[in-house]
C-alpha cells in the first residue's frame, strides 16, 4: 500500500463517526421532508441532554479507574418503569409520582 492510499485510508477511519452523521443527515433530509429545521435538532438535542449528563459522569468514574457501568442498568429500569407506568394508567408522569 502506498503512503498516499495509507493516509486516505487513516484519515476515513479516523473520522468515521463524522462520516456516518453526514451520511444519516442526507438520507434523512431524503426521506423526511423539512428535516434541516431548528425545531427538529432542538428536539434531538433536548432528548439526549440527560444521556449526555450521565455519559460525562459514568465518563469520569471509568477515567479514575473505578469500573461502574450500573448506571446504565439503572436508567434502563427507570426508563421501563416510567414506560409500563404510562401504558398502564396512561396519564402524565408528574400525576403519578
Amino acid at each position: 500500500m502506498n503512503p498516499r492510499t495509507r493516509h486516505a485510508l487513516e484519515f476515513v477511519l479516523d473520522n468515521l463517526v463524522w462520516f456516518m452523521l453526514v451520511f444519516v443527515l442526507v438520507i434523512f433530509s431524503i426521506f423526511i421532508p423539512n428535516y434541516f429545521q431548528l425545531g427538529i435538532f432542538a428536539n434531538i438535542i433536548e432528548a439526549s441532554s440527560v444521556l449526555g449528563v450521565m455519559s460525562i459522569g459514568l465518563a469520569l468514574v471509568i477515567i479514575t479507574g473505578h469500573m461502574d457501568l450500573s448506571v446504565e442498568s439503572v436508567a434502563a429500569l427507570s426508563a421501563m418503569a416510567v414506560g409500563i407506568l404510562f401504558c398502564s394508567a396512561g396519564i402524565g408522569l408528574g400525576v403519578q409520582l
